[in-house]
Formats: C-alpha cells, structure tokens, sequence
C-alpha cells in the first residue's frame, strides 16, 4: 500500500493548483494533523510499504470458530508458499522427503514406523501407540510459531471447504496463483497459494496447493490427511497422502489459549507468548552500543499486547501521574523505581510474577521473534505505519493499539512511550552479554529504556536503538510494558 501521508498530499495538490494556498494541512482518520508550506513541497513520490498488509488471523465465521491464519507457517505474506515439513517433523529439509530420511520410519521401510501408528502391521516393535492426532511437539505450527497455533484437523480443514460455509475461487493475488476461500457469513477471506509438494528430492505438482493436516489417516498408517486448492473445484477438499512428503501448513489458532488475558479491579489487559529461540542482536549499522551484533538465545516468555495503559495504572495503585490524561493513553511520567512497585502491586493482586522484560527479551519481541521479516521498526519498514514519534504525533502520546501491530501481534513496541527494561545500561555491554538469556551487566547507573517515543525522532524508534536513564528519573517519555 502507499503510505498515507504521500496519497493525502497527492489529493490536496490538485486544490493547491488551482486555490494558491499557502500550506497543506493533511487530516487524517485518527484526528492528528501535518502541515506543510506548499513552498517546501519539490515533489512527491510513491513508495510500498513493507508493513505486513493483513492481520496474522482471520474469523471467517465458521461454525467451529476455527480462525485460520492468512499465511503459512515460514511465510511473510499470504502469497508465500511458506517451510515444507513431513508429517509430525518441525522442520524443513535441505535433503529429499522420502522415507530414507523420515523422522518416524526405521532403515528405509515404511512399514517399520516408530510412532502414529494404529495397526500392529506398520508398527517397528509389533505394539501400536493408537496415536492419530500429532502432539503438539510434532505440530511444525505449535513448534515454529507458538501458544494457540497448531496444524489444522482433518475436521478443521473439512468445515473450510464446506460450501455451506464458504465459497472457493480460483484467482491470482500479486502475481500468484491460488484459491481465495471466502466466508458466505462475513465476506473476509484467505488466499491459498499453488505450492507443490516435495517428494524424494523434486517439487511436484507445483500448479496446486497442498497443506498438511495434523491427523493420520486410520485406515493407512502411511498416510496422512492433507487439503488440496485446486484450480479445478472437484479436486479440492480434504485427501489423504504419504506422510513423508513435503507439504507447507496453513495453521488455525486458538486465541482463548494463546492469549492470557488478565483483569485487575476490573480493568483487563493481554499477554503474548513469544517463543524462545535464537537471533542476532544489535545492528552493524547503528549506534556504537548496538555493536557487536552477537547471537542471543532466549527461553519463551510472555510480554505485554500494549504499553501498560493509565487505566491499568489507576486498578493497581489508584492514582494516574501522567502528563497526558487518557484511560487508553499509555501511562507516563513513571521512573523506573514506580514500574517496581507498581509491579509488587500487580503480583500481589493477581497472584502472577510479572516483570519489566530484560533487554534481550524486549529486542526480540520488538523484532517479531521467531516470525521476524528483519523490519527496521516493530512491524515495519515505513516507520508511520507503527509508531507515533516526532514526525506525527503532535507532541502527544496516543491510545495505544491504533497503529498496525508486529509479526507477533504486539503494539507501539516503536515510539509512543519510551518503555523500561529491567536490565542495567551499559554502552559496553553487547562485548561482554552471555549468550542465553542475558540479564545485562551486575551493575550501572542507569537502566535500559528501549523503542523510542512520541518527542523522538525516527532513528530512537528502530528495533536495535538503545538508551539508558537513571531509575529514578520521570519523564513524560517513559513508560512501561509487562513481562512474564
């Protein structure tokens, strides 16, 4: 999409040319203005964003409540075809998917298979483990992606295809071939693209989509239950085929299991699961504290869907200190030592162990983490899409969630409010950081403040920018947002 500022003054020129006003002011949507003296306009240029253009889920209204993700597992955009796994393996291969090379088969003989097996014929040890659903540490979705996602069921991807529930055209979508399901009840949808399947070294079949399922088929233990988009309408539905091949994965998510969503004297707020793993952190290019990039492995934790709010802020300590007065305004004018106690109250309130994240663990969310498309803010490359900071905000914070959110679903992790870590600063730190869950340096005369904010300029809203302040410092600047 074009970014908003670019298309707004595209319209308004028309009426400079032929009024002669002096400036352009540019309303948009959410209530904030940018002005501008027509004299200081040379040109304009369209430029595409790099912000993900759809939500990570869609409801399509199905009578399960199934919601069904708008890009495969390992895919950026919904016209990507995404990893390929076999069936009940996490992750996708360099070499062929054959059985020679299939985590569940012994020496090369699909009949000695080693789990998911419910006849005495297929079994390696002669014993059925009556398995046919994948446990969630086979389910490339639960284990690539986190809480709440899985492989579809059979049952699941059944319903999908239900006319009663949906309508299938075969189209294309920026360039790719697909099937665009569309719900009869609400009229969103999700776009299948034509991907192939892997088998024995080759992709096959490349004209049409194949998406595994996490149910074996009973009556082959070989076989797994997969869903096929076909441009021809009598081809698609749900099949059954050789476990062992490749096959991306369309997941389905389960919010009310992924989401932990907590209430405090009334007023609720959100948890994200991140899942842990491993990435580069800091920047070559950026200030001389975000170097040397080194690699950081985190265990899973949660982080907060949005700064912490002033409404939250009142639940817990019965009074608002901030500046800008709003109950969906992130809450500020708090230092570091306010967030401790604040999350002393919290924890006596809920019975929970929240915290400020550490700095590894916010550089991670922030980037997206193990959905990271490498964006240089929280979500994005064009900064307005994410973040309210100097350039937009009007010298005010904002509500938050009403920019587009990350990879992961989280909010303002760019601009807004600087947010507090509960590391110590060191501009030193990234040359001497452990590996595994860094905590920061023993000691220092700062504390870690990360992700810029509503007076900043662009360059303090990147993923990588750091910055320290005294914990006793308050500011309207500074906020936080919560850890567990």
């Amino acid at each position: 999409m074009r970014t908003r500022s670019i298309l707004s003054a595209l319209l308004l020129m028309a009426v400079i040319q032929t009024s002669m006003a002096q400036s352009v002011v540019i309303n948009y949507s959410n209530g904030t203005q940018e002005k501008h003296s027509v004299s200081s306009i040379e040109s304009i240029t369209f430029e595409e964003s790099s912000s993900p253009s759809s939500p990570l889920w869609v409801d399509l209204k199905l009578p399960s409540g199934t919601l069904w993700a708008t890009c495969n597992v390992g895919a950026g955009s919904p016209e990507e075809t995404g990893d390929y796994f076999a069936w009940g393996e996490t992750e996708p291969k360099q070499l062929g998917y054959w059985w020679d090379n299939y985590k569940y088969c012994v020496s090369n003989n699909e009949k000695w298979l080693t789990k998911y097996v419910l006849d005495p014929g297929w079994s390696y040890t002669g014993d059925p483990d009556w398995k046919s659903e994948l446990e969630e540490t086979d389910d490339a979705a639960a284990v690539n992606l986190g809480a709440g996602w899985r492989m579809p069921s059979m049952t699941q991807q059944d319903e999908l295809f239900n006319s009663s529930n949906t309508t299938q055209e075969w189209t294309a979508s920026n360039g790719v071939s697909g099937l665009l399901i569309t719900s009869v009840r609400n009229g969103k949808s999700i776009f299948l693209p034509a991907t192939g399947f892997w088998w024995n070294g080759e992709l096959t079949a490349t004209e049409t989509g194949y998406y595994s399922s996490r149910t074996l088929d009973t009556e082959l233990d070989t076989d797994s239950w997969f869903m096929c988009a076909d441009e021809r309408p009598g081809n698609c539905g749900t099949l059954s085929g050789s476990r062992c091949f490749g096959r991306p994965v369309r997941p389905v998510y389960d919010k009310a299991s992924a989401e932990q969503t907590y209430t405090v004297n009334g007023v609720s707020f959100t948890m994200i699961p991140v899942v842990g793993g491993t990435f580069q952190m800091g920047s070559t290019s950026g200030e001389n504290d975000e170097k040397p990039v080194h690699l950081v492995t985190l265990s899973s934790f949660s982080i907060g869907q949005t700064e912490v709010t002033q409404e939250l802020w009142q639940a817990v300590m019965g009074t608002n200190p901030s500046r800008f007065k709003g109950s969906n305004l992130p809450v500020e004018m708090v230092s570091w030592n306010d967030c401790q106690t604040f999350i002393t109250k919290l924890n006596q309130l809920t019975g929970k162990t929240f915290r400020l994240p550490t700095e590894a663990e916010w550089e991670f969310a922030a980037s997206g983490g193990k959905r990271s498309r490498g964006y240089t803010y929280s979500g994005s490359n064009v900064i307005d899409d994410v973040a309210w900071y100097y350039d937009n905000s009007s010298d005010k914070t904002h509500e938050v969630a009403t920019k587009a959110p990350n990879e992961l679903g989280i909010y303002d992790m760019s601009g807004n409010v600087y947010e507090w870590c509960q590391d110590w600063y060191s501009d030193k730190y990234y040359s001497e950081s452990v590996a595994n869950n860094p905590k920061g340096p023993s000691s220092a005369s700062s504390r870690v403040n990360r992700g810029g904010g509503w007076s900043g300029s662009a360059t303090y809203c990147r993923v990588a920018n750091r910055g320290g302040d005294t914990p006793s410092l308050i500011v309207s600047i500074h906020g936080l947002r919560l850890a567990q």
